[in-house]
This record gives structure tokens, C-alpha cells and sequence, in this order.
């Protein structure tokens, strides 16, 4: 249970937690808004972060609560039977004492068989209640550690989701952006039809005349005979 919180708390909430603590109070601010903001990124919130806290820290006192119970229950453990054993030890002591004709020795351990014996009901209800409270607070650290890994798997999946819209548009930003440089180099390396072709010719102009071309030869009896007709 503890490694689980412990997992959540050193990962995605950890930063945060740092934060936190920081001496400088410009600072402590500036990390916490850095802090808030990776959470924001993560699909996390400061409630699933207050959760996960809360939740760290019921588990470290149940865990703690039931170590304690439990060194409790292993010391009426302990108890119960010592005095099992000095009862029977008692028994065994005063049954050679009577072999031994030691009628002194007998009654001496007898006395303590029955010291022990009045203390042993007792011994054994404590032991019974400390079983009992380790099976409760056994109990109680399961429920935890249970809620524990329900945070962890809503965490996890909003992690990954948040990575994947993420991972999502980042892609479709670079989609949009090959395709406006597809346009660029479409605009400057094939111009559309309406820039294609030869240039117009204005009609006050003459036509360009392109290397090579040859200029028309005149013919002398062509200008004379004109000039006969008037022309």
C-alpha cells in the first residue's frame, strides 16, 4: 500500500510537493505556478493532488497504527505463554516433589501453578482483543491501500490521456504546417495558369523582336511604283 501512494507522491505530485517547501516566497510561488502548470499538462488537478496527500497520509498512520497493535498483539503473545509454560512447569516441579515425599517442595510450586493460572484468563482476553485489533487494523490498511491504487489507475489514465492529446496535436501541428510549406513552394515553383504562357503585347507596341529574327527587306521598284500611283 505504502509503495503505491509513495510511487504517486515521488511522480507526478512530487514536483509540487517540492514546491511547496521552498524558503524564498517569490520563488515558492513561481515553482508552484511551474509545478500547477505540469500537473495541468498531465490531466491532474490540485484536488487529485490533496487526494493523493490525504490519502498517503491515512495510510502512513494506519500502517503505523498497525505496526504498533501488532508489537502489542507479539507481546500478550509472549505473555500468555510464559505463563502457559510456568503452569505447566509448576505442575511438573510439585508432581516430583511429591514423588520425592516433599510435601514442602509440592505445596511451594503448587502455590505458583496457581499464581499463574489466575493470571492467565486475563492474558489470554489481551491476547484475544490484540488479535483482534491487528485484524481491524489489517482491515483498514487493505481499504486504503485499495482507494490507493484506484487513484493510481484514474492518475494513470489521465496521464496517458492527457499524453495523447498531446502526442495528437503536436501532430496535427506538424501536418499543418508541412502543408503550408507545400503551399509556399507551389506558389514560387509552378505558378498558377493565369502566370503561365507568353507575355501580351500591348497594341501601341511592336512586338519584341527576339534574337535571330531577321527585318523585312524592302523592295525598290515596290517604293517607286507607290510613288506613281500617289500612294
Amino acid at each position: 500500500g505504502g509503495a503505491v501512494v509513495g510511487g504517486l507522491l515521488a511522480g507526478p505530485f512530487g514536483a509540487f510537493f517540492g514546491a511547496q517547501l521552498g524558503a524564498n516566497a517569490g520563488a515558492n510561488r513561481r515553482a508552484q505556478r511551474e509545478a500547477r502548470e505540469r500537473l495541468e499538462r498531465m490531466g491532474l488537478t490540485e484536488d487529485d493532488l490533496a487526494m493523493a496527500q490525504n490519502i498517503a497520509v491515512d495510510l502512513q498512520e494506519a500502517e503505523d497504527s498497525l505496526r504498533i497493535v501488532t508489537e502489542a498483539a507479539e507481546g500478550a503473545e509472549r505473555l500468555a505463554s510464559r505463563l502457559r509454560t510456568d503452569v505447566d512447569e509448576a505442575y511438573d516441579r510439585a508432581r516430583q516433589c511429591l514423588l520425592a515425599e516433599d510435601e514442602d517442595g509440592a505445596r511451594k510450586w503448587l502455590q505458583v501453578k496457581s499464581e499463574s493460572e489466575a493470571k492467565l484468563p486475563a492474558a489470554e482476553a489481551e491476547l484475544e482483543e490484540a488479535r483482534a485489533r491487528v485484524q481491524r487494523m489489517e482491515d483498514n490498511v487493505r481499504s486504503i491501500s485499495s482507494r490507493a491504487a484506484e487513484l493510481d489507475a484514474f492518475i494513470s489514465r489521465s496521464v496517458a490521456a492527457a499524453t495523447e492529446q498531446a502526442a495528437l496535436e503536436e501532430s496535427e501541428a506538424r501536418d499543418a504546417y508541412a502543408s503550408s510549406l507545400d503551399a509556399r513552394r507551389y506558389e514560387f515553383d509552378d505558378p498558377p495558369p493565369s502566370r503561365r504562357g507568353r507575355a501580351t503585347v500591348k497594341e501601341d507596341e511592336e512586338p519584341t523582336r527576339r534574337y535571330g529574327d531577321r527585318a523585312p527587306i524592302e523592295d525598290p521598284m515596290e517604293e517607286r511604283w507607290r510613288k506613281l500611283e500617289g500612294r
